[in-house]
C-alpha cells in the first residue's frame, strides 16, 4: 500500500466513525435513558494473533456496544451528573484527538498551552476567583507529585485529609501539584 492509499484508508476510517456517530446521535431521542432491559454487551474474546482490519474493528465495536448504549448525552437523562456531549464539544474532542498534542510543556505544543491558559483564565473568571489564582489541569495521574521531591503523596495521607509534610513544603501546604509549574489549591 502506498502513502496515498494509506492516507485514503485513514480518511475512510474517520468518515466511517463519523457516520456511526451520526447514526447513534440521530437515535438519541428514541433511545432509553436507562439500561435497556436484558441488555448484554458481549465484548471480548481471545486476543487476536494478528492485527485486524481497522474498519472491521470500528464496525465491530459499534455493533457490540449497541445493546448497552443509553441516551446519557440527551436532554432526558438525569441518572448521574456526567455531562452531556454538545455537538461543539464532540467536534472539538475529535479534533484534539486527531491533533494528539502533548500539553505537558509549552515547547511540546504551543497551541495546547495557549488553549490551556485560556481555559484556566475562563474558569477563574467564571468562579469569581482572584486573578492571581493558579490553575492546573491533571492528566489522570492517580496521585499528586510534589514539585520539590518528585515523590508521590501517599494515598494514606490524602485519605486522612492532609498531605505528607515530608513531600510538600509548609509554603505549599494545601496544594497538590498537577504539573511541575502549577499548583491547584484544595478547596
Amino acid at each position: 500500500m502506498n502513502q496515498g492509499q494509506s492516507r485514503l484508508s485513514q480518511y475512510n476510517l474517520l468518515y466511517q466513525a463519523a457516520d456511526l456517530a451520526h447514526s447513534f446521535l440521530s437515535t438519541v431521542p428514541m433511545r432509553p435513558v436507562g439500561v435497556p432491559e436484558g441488555a448484554a454487551v458481549l465484548a471480548g474474546g481471545p486476543l487476536p494473533d494478528d492485527g485486524e482490519d481497522p474498519a472491521r474493528v470500528i464496525a465491530g465495536m459499534a455493533e457490540t456496544a449497541e445493546a448497552g448504549l443509553v441516551a446519557s448525552n440527551g436532554p432526558r437523562y438525569f441518572g448521574f451528573v456526567t455531562g452531556g456531549s454538545l455537538p461543539a464539544a464532540l467536534a472539538a474532542d475529535w479534533l484534539t484527538s486527531a491533533w494528539d498534542q502533548n500539553a505537558s510543556l509549552h515547547v511540546m505544543s504551543p497551541a495546547a498551552a495557549a488553549f490551556e491558559a485560556t481555559a484556566a483564565a475562563w474558569l477563574v473568571e467564571l468562579f469569581g476567583l482572584p486573578p492571581t489564582t493558579s490553575v492546573g489541569f491533571t492528566t489522570g495521574r492517580p496521585w499528586p507529585i510534589s514539585r520539590r521531591s518528585r515523590r508521590p503523596v501517599t494515598p494514606s495521607w490524602r485519605a486522612m485529609g492532609g498531605t505528607s509534610p515530608s513531600v510538600v513544603s509548609p509554603a505549599r501546604r494545601g496544594c497538590t501539584w498537577s504539573s511541575a509549574r502549577t499548583c491547584t489549591r484544595a478547596y
